[in-house]
């Protein structure tokens, strides 16, 4: 502590700095003015506090001069110092205790929310927005976790190979039951309204809905062909498709094949002899397994051993007698069945302003014209309007037996023979099929509904809409009109 004469020392300083003197420590070495000196005082000061100088007390045997407003050095001589004695003893230190617990340290590290926002650490702005990448979370925003990989949160709407974003998240794709990357999935699998469904043998179609997912070429919209089944999945075989159709005799079912095998096979493509225009009429040569197919223009040969078209040509240049007239059905009857010599068939055109005959040499395979008759006048309830005529054929054997009447029963009194009838004419209209004798009295002998004819009810029949010819060798044939 301050001894008094120190203190006293210090008051006379405070007192002359007070006055407007300065205090200026003097210098031994200074012997110009005795070692006082001299300096203008600094502007008043209006008050100084005492003022605890600690270890900066003035020292002990030293002069000190202050100095008026008219710079007289005042000196005093404070002697020596005053002898305190042995400090006092205060005794062990008082024990406090322990420091008071005053809580964790504040943390100031956090900027303060001074109402910015949308900056890392900051509140997110209106509709929770944060400047990007950085998200929402909390109320405060956050740096994004990790994005795009499977299990992770969507890169906005992205995800690494192998994911698709889904509601935000990154999922496996690709395979059956995930969803499609992009719109493609993997091997046996097809996207579907954006997710993967099984497809086994590949034609894009799920296996929900290909009524066949072992078989690439059956699945809904697949292109109908006439194979005996359901390609387009509509629960019907080849509708449309087929173009020829053969009940051979005694069979229970139809067989059919294309109109144009090339074509069947691929759309863009037309076998060379096949028929372009709507088909009127045909008939067969049956000794030589082949069928002549007449259309307004053209005529074609069918190969009735291999369904395939070997040649074709003008309707004019082989039936001359023809032109200008429409063509309705036509018939032949075989050489074996009363050609002279059987080499010979003969060969009926049913037109609708008459009949036009032809004769077929088996030998030279040529036609020769051999007459033309009026318009036939058919007699009795079982015949058809000629007026009604579609399609016909001649059947010499009735090896069906389509028709089971005998001569006998129908034909006029002195009839010689009483079996079933043989050879007989066949003439379809739009209701109805109207038999007749052939052989014995040319009489008509009944006329059936057409949808009861025992062929046309046969499993697989060809639509009757679709039909434009039909004869008979070795069975009913029926070719479409188009």
């Amino acid at each position: 502590m301050k001894t008094p004469a120190l203190l006293f020392a210090l008051s006379l300083a405070l007192v002359a700095c007070a006055q407007g003197t300065s205090v200026i420590p003097v210098d031994p070495q200074d012997s110009g003015n005795g070692g006082v000196t001299k300096m203008d005082a600094p502007a008043p000061v209006d008050a100084i506090a005492d003022t605890d100088l600690g270890a900066k007390d003035v020292p002990l045997m030293q002069d000190v001069v202050a100095t008026d407003a008219r710079d007289a050095a005042v000196s005093m001589d404070l002697g020596a110092p005053a002898d305190l004695g042995a400090p006092a003893d205060l005794g062990a230190p008082a024990d406090l205790g322990a420091p008071a617990d005053r809580g964790a340290p504040v943390d100031v590290s956090t900027p303060v929310d001074l109402g910015a926002c949308g900056q890392a650490g900051l509140r997110c702005c209106a509709s929770e927005a944060c400047q990007a990448p950085l998200i929402c979370e909390s109320a405060r925003c956050v740096s994004p976790p990790p994005c795009g990989a499977t299990g992770q949160p969507c890169c906005g709407t992205a995800c690494a190979a192998g994911s698709a974003c889904v509601a935000g998240r990154c999922d496996a794709c690709g395979a059956s039951g995930q969803p499609c990357c992009g719109a493609i999935c993997g091997a046996g699998a097809v996207c579907v309204s954006a997710r993967c469904a099984a497809d086994l043998d590949g034609d894009r179609s799920p296996s929900g809905t290909d009524c066949d997912d072992r078989d690439p070429g059956r699945y809904p919209g697949a292109r109908e062909r006439c194979n005996g089944r359901d390609d387009d999945c509509d629960a019907e075989s080849d509708e449309g498709a087929c173009g020829i159709w053969f009940l051979p005799t005694g069979a229970a079912a139809w067989s059919a094949w294309p109109l144009d095998a090339a074509r069947d096979a691929n759309p863009t493509q037309r076998t060379l002899n096949a028929p372009l225009s709507p088909v009127r009429a045909a008939f067969d040569i049956e000794s030589q397994g082949i069928a002549y197919v007449i259309t307004d223009a053209t005529w074609h040969l069918l190969d009735l051993g291999t369904h395939t078209w070997t040649s074709s040509g003008a309707l004019s240049t082989l039936f001359p007698e023809t032109r200008g007239r429409t063509i309705v059905t036509a018939y032949t009857v075989p050489a074996a069945h009363g050609s002279p010599g059987g080499t010979t068939e003969g060969v009926t055109f049913l037109a609708r302003d008459g009949v036009i005959q032809y004769g077929y040499d088996l030998g030279t395979r040529a036609f020769t014209f051999t007459r033309t008759d009026p318009t036939p006048t058919w007699m009795g309830s079982a015949a058809p309007s000629y007026a009604s005529l579609r399609f016909g054929w001649l059947d010499t054997q009735n090896a069906d037996g389509w028709v089971t009447a005998s001569p006998a029963s129908f034909c006029p009194p002195g009839t010689t023979t009483s079996t079933r009838v043989g050879p007989y004419y066949a003439v379809v209209t739009d209701t109805s099929v109207h038999l007749g004798d052939a052989g014995y009295c040319w009489a008509w002998i009944t006329a059936v509904p057409r949808a009861s004819f025992a062929p046309f009810a046969r499993p697989s029949a060809p639509p009757f809409s679709r039909a434009g010819a039909m004869f008979y060798r070795g069975g009913l044939w029926v070719v479409a009109a188009e």
